[in-house]
């Protein structure tokens, strides 16, 4: 794959185009909706548990894809105009940086997802061992630092 094959594929995000607010506010109102999480957060973890225990998902790739990031944005804002009935006036002007932003995050939320519903005896597979051990030393490490930081303040 040439290099400007590979740049039209992943996304890119402009952190300064993006207006914070409106991401906060979208992804407040998605991740508290049922109907979201049904529809569009359970159906993907799903996906991507399947291709986690086949040995075949690419956490980087899933990421930074534009049309699957693209995608999940575009659904969440459309999802949270239509709960909060806005007829013709757009309470959030997104950019595609914002759109980004929003679809990234979600995309975090859906993998979490799918590590947390993969049960232990199904790991066969050695990238999916590999996977959830950095997994459990990275929790290791971040509550070594958060335990660090308390007994300083003490």
């Amino acid at each position: 794959m040439k290099d400007s094959q590979r740049k039209a594929m992943f996304a890119t995000i402009n952190h300064n185009l993006v207006d914070k607010d409106s991401v906060h506010l979208v992804l407040t109102g998605v991740r508290s909706d049922g109907d979201f999480y049904k529809n569009v957060i359970q159906p993907n973890a799903k996906s991507i548990e399947k291709r986690m225990l086949r040995g075949k998902f690419q956490k980087d790739f899933a990421e930074k894809k534009k049309t699957f990031i693209d995608r999940i944005g575009k659904d969440a804002i459309d999802h949270y105009h239509k709960e909060d009935d806005y007829d013709n006036e757009d309470p959030i002007k997104t950019n595609i940086d914002t759109k980004r932003m929003i679809g990234q995050e979600i995309v975090k939320d859906i993998i979490r997802e799918a590590r947390e519903t993969i049960s232990y005896d199904k790991l066969d597979t050695p990238k999916l061992k590999a996977m959830i051990a950095r997994d459990q030393l990275k929790t290791v490490e971040e509550n070594a630092v958060v335990t660090k930081g308390i007994s300083g303040l003490r």
